[in-house]
């Protein structure tokens, strides 16, 4: 053998066609640049919330949490009074 036809070391070899047959290739990444369509995509970030609106937030956010805690307990009550009218008499003996 020549030096041609000898394998680098370094190199690694490539597998045979038949092992890559069900393979797709990775896709190069390229970096995003900022133009009109991914402003259209990305808007930029809103300005910080007023005081006012930070107090509007609060009141709206603690409103959802009882009506959150509500609708579970009355959940529970519901499943608790179903499972004790499909047990009926049945308690007592």
């Amino acid at each position: 053998m020549t030096d041609q036809q000898k394998p680098d070391p370094a190199q690694p070899e490539s597998p045979p066609a038949d092992a890559l047959a069900g393979h797709v290739a990775a896709p190069s990444v390229t970096p995003v640049s900022i133009t009109a369509e991914t402003q259209a995509v990305y808007p930029p970030p809103r300005p910080p919330m007023t005081a006012q609106e930070q107090q509007a937030a609060r009141q709206a956010q603690s409103k959802r949490n009882v009506m959150l805690g509500l609708s579970l307990v009355a959940f529970i009550v519901i499943v608790f009074l179903v499972t004790v009218l499909k047990m009926g008499g049945y308690v007592v003996r």
